[in-house]
């Protein structure tokens, strides 16, 4: 319907203005449909009166918001615009139903696209003697609009409608509309048919005309609209067009949302054993939200690398069916497999179940199998071994420790089998292990007998350590139950075991053992006597403190009486150096000769000191032969030594007053000649 409003002298020329008009007349338009297209029959404007006059022009415009081909607009479409002009107007040619004013519209619940014209006429005319130009009493403007009515239509290909899908699997399908489309939507996830292009802006919904965009395919998780149930669910979906137009899809699947559950009860993953090796099932338990449909199996052969193939054992890989639980849940169970066709071994088993959507779930054990021997009525597996005790049996005293010398290296062993004594038909199959430099493994020697029984085990020979070992020795003894069967070895070894370890005492005396010294000292020669000197225990640049012994007993005794010798000629005695442990007399520091008896506790040396040193030294050596040194030995300022009395060649040097000596023999060892830097004597 068309309308004429009163302006109220919107835009006129006030002062040319004689008369406004009170009031305006209405004209109904009648319109008809032909063919989709709304069509104005009869039209016509309120009548001129010539009495008024104005000099504004009649103007309309539309607005370009929701204009073809820039928008497609939703059911009702609207246009509009603006006008301007005298006194009262009129619009006319509009499809539907306009709106008059300075601001006019109209609207059509039409769909598709929808063109014509709107004439705006003004009611007013000029006279002549107004002196203004005629305006235009009328004017018309184009207009141009696209609505969409139809809903956008859908289908889905993918899955089809009661199918078991994956929870991350996707929805797919197709969907169509006449103009053009713009999501779908599962829960709160969407696709987007534009992509990233804007849906609208502030004219309204953006038309693209893009094929693509008409008839396009999509995706959706099937997790933003399914349950982890394990029913029949129906999932709803929302197509949407460009402008909002909507229609459901509804679809109807199983969601599966977990990978099956499988394990392996027997044999146990615990005990990684069959619980009856006569007997070897294999079973288990398996489970899925939605049902298991198929089951095998993977047994391998460890040691000898090969695969069971349900009839025999093959070398490369193979699969045994298992009859699979009916329903989602239940047991499985495997009993092609017998005694016969195992060796005592290890054995990798892996059992795998799949489900409707082809997740695959697995379980695996490695168990050990071993062939059964019987002894008399008792399985041999049912007999325990323990080692009771470890001694040096080669000494009557300090049988805890141990040195490699052959005579004290003979290591006793005592051990008992439960739940019977040890007799002749077990005692050959029971053997021990001896962990250590050089272990030993094998057969006791003498054979066990009695509960507990005792063997014997020698320690094996030991590479010579010239530097020494840094750390004590020690052997540490695991007996076992060892036989043949079906020419098979089997070992069971026992859980417990026994460690000898050598004392302090033990590992120093190991040192003259692993330096090959010719000494050969027994437990007793050493001493923790302290020293009547505290040089007698000082190896120069070598760390005194590795042990608690030493031999200080009859080197102490010496010291003090040529200390006492020394003493009424004003000479104290200083030793530097007494006892040495081999490693010590081998410092590089040190110098110690190969078998220097300061490793037995018989010398000492002595050095300078104060302003009559030299005189000092002298006097210590000299009184050193009184007190029956077999070794009394001056060193000169030049190092020259002399080795009781022995010296092949003399070595020249010359003093601070140019005096030319030789290095005297020991018988010549003169006061004042030279200085002595220091001394030796040795018992």
């Amino acid at each position: 319907m068309c309308r004429c409003d009163n302006f109220k002298g919107f835009g006129m020329n006030s002062h040319k203005l004689t008369k406004k008009l009170s009031s305006c007349s209405r004209l109904l338009l009648l319109l008809y449909f032909v063919q989709g297209e709304a069509i104005l029959l009869a039209a016509g404007c309120p009548p001129y009166e010539p009495s008024d006059y104005c000099c504004l022009a009649s103007k309309i415009t539309v607005s370009p918001a929701g204009q073809y081909p820039r928008y497609i607009q939703y059911s009702s479409g609207t246009f509009g615009g603006t006008t301007e002009g005298c006194g009262y107007g009129c619009i006319t040619g509009g499809v539907g139903e306009c709106g008059g004013d300075h601001t006019w519209g109209c609207s059509t619940s039409q769909g598709g696209l929808i063109t014509g014209a709107v004439t705006y006429t003004s009611n007013l005319q000029m006279t002549p003697e107004s002196g203004c130009v005629l305006p235009r009493v009328s004017e018309a403007v184009n207009y141009s609009i696209l609505v969409d009515i139809a809903k956008p239509q859908g289908t889905i290909s993918f899955p089809e409608s009661g199918a078991i899908v994956k929870s991350d699997d996707m929805i797919t399908g197709e969907a169509t509309d006449d103009y053009q489309l713009w999501a779908i939507s599962a829960g709160s996830q969407y696709y987007s048919f534009l992509g990233d292009l804007p849906r609208q802006d502030d004219g309204g919904y953006l038309y693209y005309d893009r094929a693509d965009s008409r008839n396009a395919s999509w995706e959706l998780p099937v997790s933003a609209v399914g349950r982890c149930v394990d029913t029949l669910q129906e999932i709803t979906l929302n197509l949407y067009d460009a402008v909002g137009n909507t229609e459901e899809i509804k679809h109807s699947i199983y969601v599966d949302c977990s990978v099956p559950l499988v394990t392996i009860d027997e044999p146990s993953t615990y005990a990684n054993a069959w619980s009856d090796p006569t007997r070897p099932v294999i079973r288990g338990y398996a489970s899925d939200d939605i049902g298991i449909a198929k089951m095998w199996l993977v047994i391998r052969d460890m040691d000898a690398d090969r695969y069971w193939n349900g009839s025999g054992w093959q070398a490369g890989a193979a699969i045994i069916s298992v009859v699979a639980p009916v329903g989602k849940t239940g047991s499985w169970e495997y009993i092609g497999l017998t005694k016969n066709d195992l060796r005592s071994g290890r054995f990798a088993i892996k059992a795998y179940a799949k489900d409707k959507v082809d997740r695959v779930g697995m379980a695996q054990v490695t168990v050990g199998y071993t062939k059964r021997l019987y002894l008399g009525k008792m399985d041999f597996t049912s007999y325990t071994i323990h080692a009771k005790d470890i001694r040096n049996i080669a000494r009557s005293e300090d049988t805890n420790s141990f040195i490699t010398k052959t005579g004290e290296d003979v290591i006793g062993v005592s051990a008992e089998i439960t739940p019977y004594r040890i007799t002749g038909t077990l005692s050959p199959y029971v053997k021990w292990d001896v962990f250590g430099a050089n272990g030993v493994s094998g057969n006791p020697v003498p054979a066990l007998v009695g509960n507990p029984s005792r063997f014997y085990t020698r320690i094996p020979p030991i590479p010579v350590y010239k530097d020494g070992r840094g750390a004590p020795l020690s052997y540490t003894a695991f007996p076992r139950l060892e036989y043949e069967y079906e020419g098979e070895t089997q070992k069971y070894h026992s859980p417990s075991w026994k460690t000898i370890s050598q004392d302090n005492l033990d590992t120093l005396r190991q040192e003259y053992v692993d330096l090959a010294t010719t000494y050969s000292l027994p437990r007793t020669s050493f001493d923790m006597d302290l020293p009547a000197f505290p040089g007698l225990l000082v190896s120069p640049g070598f760390e005194t403190s590795r042990h608690d012994w030493h031999i200080l007993k009859y080197l102490n005794s010496k010291a003090i009486a040529l200390g006492n010798a020394v003493g009424p000629f004003g000479v104290i005695l200083r030793p530097n150096s007494g006892y040495r442990c081999p490693i010590g007399n081998k410092d590089p520091n040190v110098g110690g000769e190969y078998n220097s008896i300061h490793m037995l506790g018989r010398a000492l040396d002595y050095q300078q000191e104060g302003i009559n040193s030299s005189n000092d030294n002298w006097t210590v050596w000299k009184q050193s032969q009184n007190q029956g040194a077999t070794e009394y030995l001056l060193y000169d300022q030049l190092n020259c030594r002399v080795n009781n009395g022995d010296l092949s060649a003399y070595t020249e040097f010359k003093l601070p007053i140019m005096i030319n000596v030789k290095c005297p023999k020991q018988n010549e060892f003169l006061r004042r000649v030279t200085s002595y830097r220091h001394g030796h004597a040795g018992w």
